[in-house]
């Protein structure tokens, strides 16, 4: 059996068995069209798998947001820095301390199961192996399963997954019976979450959710999601919302919605009252305080203006006065008071240059 062909061909359990029993090291490339998968082994053994939508990486992140409630925009810019790398990102992300290595190992082991048994599903397309030395750089943990353990567990979840589609979909809108005894603490550690995805789930079916919304919004993928829900089915512990309720919940959120909305234009409001009380004062401000504050003190600075002027004028006067006196006299005159008693100047003209001369010097 060749390493490439068509699916339409060959089984993939069988290019798997192949892949095993040979131990070869590499990546399996499946492709349909656009859509792409792969899987990676090691000797022989699976040890990742997934697809450009749908892998580790994205397995991490969702459980970083959702579960460790760390900011969505961090985690995305810690991806895009790794450049899609689950063995980088994960490094990276055990570095800061927002997981652990027990975490890596758990979300490795189950993730990698689910995203190879998804894999059996592909039943047209092409499929090609890529030899390589080593795929270590590639994984994160150290999760790996035999091929003929991962054929057998996907051949009884493609049974399950018909009984489990002829009773769910993707729009199915699931509610646990008793919502309070399901409810999981919002700080719910998160060893708790991984040893019992069960109630992680469950904690989530409060009738405002679709199964697509869990697929999106949960670090499982969509085989177990839909498993736990189908077990609460048969177990009646979930059940699901007719359209009517669906219906009829929708209304109360719209109804709801307005409320909140009113609540927020309330705020709104309040906001822009004080905005306005606050645009009323600057312009209040700016029309008759400021304005009556400038020309007090350019009232102010005229006066000291004008006064300047008549203190150098009399300044003037007197060096004229002196020069005067000199030209006439012979010599400077000793004491200004000559100067009046001379005519050359008035009192007034004296007692001005007495009090501005400290300003003027």
């Amino acid at each position: 059996m060749a390493l490439s062909g068509s699916l339409k061909e060959f089984e993939l359990a069988d290019i798997f068995q192949l892949i095993g029993q040979q131990k070869k090291t590499g990546k399996l490339v499946l492709r349909d069209g656009t859509a792409e998968a792969y899987c990676l082994f090691n000797r022989g053994l699976v040890v990742a798998a997934g697809s450009k939508s749908c892998n580790f990486t994205t397995v991490l992140s969702k459980y970083l947001t959702d579960v460790k409630k760390y900011p969505e925009a961090k985690v995305r810019e810690f991806v895009d820095v790794c450049k899609g790398s689950p063995a980088m990102f994960a490094d990276v992300v055990k570095k800061i301390q927002y997981v652990s290595d027990d975490e890596i190992e758990y979300l490795s082991q189950s993730s990698t199961e689910d995203l190879a048994c998804a894999l059996f599903f592909w039943h047209s397309g092409d499929y090609f192996f890529q030899p390589m030395t080593a795929v270590s750089e590639h994984i994160a943990g150290s999760s790996s399963f035999t091929t003929d353990a991962l054929a057998m567990e996907a051949m009884r979840r493609a049974d399950e997954w018909q009984r489990m589609q002829g009773v769910i979909d993707r729009e199915s809108v699931p509610v646990v019976a008793d919502p309070l005894f399901y409810a999981m603490p919002e700080d719910a550690a998160p060893s708790m979450v991984l040893s019992n995805p069960a109630s992680y789930v469950l904690s989530k079916l409060d009738g405002s959710r679709c199964v697509g919304d869990l697929i999106e919004e949960c670090y499982l993928l969509e085989y177990s999601i839909f498993e736990i829900i189908f077990g609460g089915l048969q177990s009646g512990t979930v059940r699901l919302l007719s359209a009517g309720e669906i219906a009829r919940s929708a209304r109360v959120r719209k109804r709801t919605e307005p409320a909140e909305n009113a609540g927020q234009v309330t705020s709104v409001s309040l906001a822009a009252i004080v905005s306005g009380a606050a645009v009323i004062l600057m312009f209040f401000a700016g029309v008759v305080i400021i304005p009556r504050t400038l020309f007090a003190q350019r009232r102010e600075q005229a006066i000291l203006h004008r006064n300047a002027l008549h203190r150098l004028s009399a300044v003037s006067k007197t060096t004229i006065a002196e020069l005067f006196y000199r030209a006439r006299e012979g010599k400077w005159v000793e004491q200004p008071a000559a100067l009046v008693e001379e005519d050359l100047l008035d009192d007034r003209d004296l007692h001005t240059e007495a009090s501005a001369g400290p300003s003027v010097q």
